[in-house]
């Protein structure tokens, strides 16, 4: 909450309030004079059943936000869902998200999603097959089930104004024939009926909302979200945002959030792969470390004069990321401006031999990255320039880490090694080398 500088002595509240009784649940009140305040509520013992929390401060009161509380059956039979980690859970189980930007729309003998699952990957992103008609979308969402690859369906160009109006398509015209305004409550029919359909598809995992909008962008996609939310209940709305300051204010416009550091974008500008990290740790505190936080990593090359990144640097990139809290990664791009752009089918290969590495050095890892924090596992780091995550899972300690850089490393074999000694709680020491802009991770057994 941040309250009024001009009535530093009126106290603030926040009240929970039980919307089928009206009755009041909560009342938190902050100090007088508090400027800014994160205010925490345990809803833990509260009944089944909806709410509204709403701010106060004098005569002022907040539009209200709306909880809903479910059982754990309800939220077992939910499609997709996330635990108080922002763990997803695909159809009950739990699960790190991993996935690429595809664009290219579908293809007729799937050959696009053979190749796509070599790197086993469970969600994508196509923003280029939104409009074909639902036999179609039907179709080629039985060949993902089979290759265990969800969708996160297009639906940030079903907003007013877009230079990509949905009209145009066939899905359109088949969901609400005769329908061409480009108004709001045309809109509304199109994501409800849309939604409605999408919702029966086998590997819906849900709606991609936002690509690298400006402020100006969130009203509109807050009123798509509360549509889709009636129609759609247990898919998430997804984002990826180029602005790091300003995703706090997109904080109630959707649910999973993500940022799109690109650090060798423009090499010149000598941007170090830190910069995952650093946007990682950007996010969580946007969100407050209340919402899922899927970060998207750079494979393309940037200018004509840049190059692609190398499968170290991927792997740095992805791992910084888990580092800072990333509970997934979307890769950008397999589609256009990505993969599909590269000429050289040698090079295209080597390209794709890098993803498929890292990712499924990733997926290897899924227990960890599906796991609680542990920071009670490490006692101590030799080095404090080191950040460091610990989680436990299968019996062993597992550690993410890296070493920040303010600049890029052009040369890393000419770059200063650091040792950095782990002290476990178990009294286990653990040695690993590090240079500036580089992470890497271990697991030991915890006796």
């Amino acid at each position: 909450m941040r309250l009024n500088r001009d009535e530093p002595h009126t106290a603030a509240q926040v009240e929970v309030t039980e919307v089928a009784t009206d009755k009041k649940v909560t009342v938190v009140e902050l100090p007088p004079g508090a400027q800014e305040q994160v205010v925490e509520i345990d809803a833990s013992q509260w009944p089944l059943g909806r709410y509204s929390l709403r701010p106060r401060l004098g005569g002022y009161q907040h539009p209200a936000y709306h909880i809903q509380k479910v059982s754990a059956a309800q939220r077992r039979s939910m499609a997709v869902w996330f635990d108080e980690r922002q763990v997803l859970h695909l159809n009950g189980k739990p699960t790190f998200m991993l996935g690429f930007y595809n664009a290219q729309g579908f293809d007729d003998n799937y050959g696009r999603l053979d190749t796509l699952a070599e790197a086993q990957p469970n969600f994508h992103i196509d923003y280029m097959s939104w409009g074909h008609p639902l036999a179609q979308q039907r179709e080629y969402q039985e060949q993902m089930q089979k290759r265990g690859l969800w969708l996160l369906f297009t639906a940030n160009n079903a907003l007013p104004g877009t230079p990509w109006p949905v009209w145009k398509a066939a899905l359109a015209k088949e969901l609400v024939p005769g329908v061409t305004g480009d108004t709001q409550e045309n809109l509304d029919r199109y994501l409800t009926r849309l939604a409605e359909e999408m919702r029966k598809m086998p590997m819906h995992g849900g709606w991609y909302v936002m690509d690298e909008r400006d402020l100006d962008r969130i009203a509109p996609t807050f009123h798509q979200y509360t549509v889709l939310r009636r129609a759609d209940p247990d898919h998430p709305t997804y984002c990826c945002s180029n602005k790091p300051k300003e995703l706090f204010l997109w904080r109630d416009a959707m649910d999973v959030f993500g940022l799109d550091p690109y650090p060798l974008f423009n090499m010149a500008a000598g941007r170090p792969l830190t910069m995952a990290a650093e946007w990682t740790r950007a996010g969580v505190e946007a969100t407050q470390a209340s919402r899922p936080l899927w970060m998207v990593i750079q494979f393309f090359q940037g200018w004509a004069k840049d190059r692609w990144p190398t499968q170290e640097e991927l792997r740095t990139m992805s791992l910084m990321a888990i580092t800072e809290g990333a509970r997934g990664l979307f890769y950008w791009s397999f589609g256009v401006r990505g993969l599909k752009w590269v000429k050289d089918k040698g090079e295209q290969a080597e390209y794709w031999r890098r993803a498929v590495a890292v990712c499924k050095e990733l997926k290897q890892l899924e227990a960890a990255l599906i796991a609680p924090d542990a920071p009670q596992a490490v006692k101590a780091v030799s080095d404090p320039r080191i950040r460091w995550r610990a989680r436990l899972a299968d019996g062993k300690c597992y550690v993410f880490a890296y070493l920040p850089s303010d600049k890029f490393v052009s040369d890393p074999a000419q770059t200063e090694r650091v040792e950095a000694r782990f002290t476990l709680s178990n009294g286990q020491t653990v040695t690993r080398a590090f240079r500036p802009d580089f992470a890497d991770w271990f697991a030991a057994t915890m006796q």
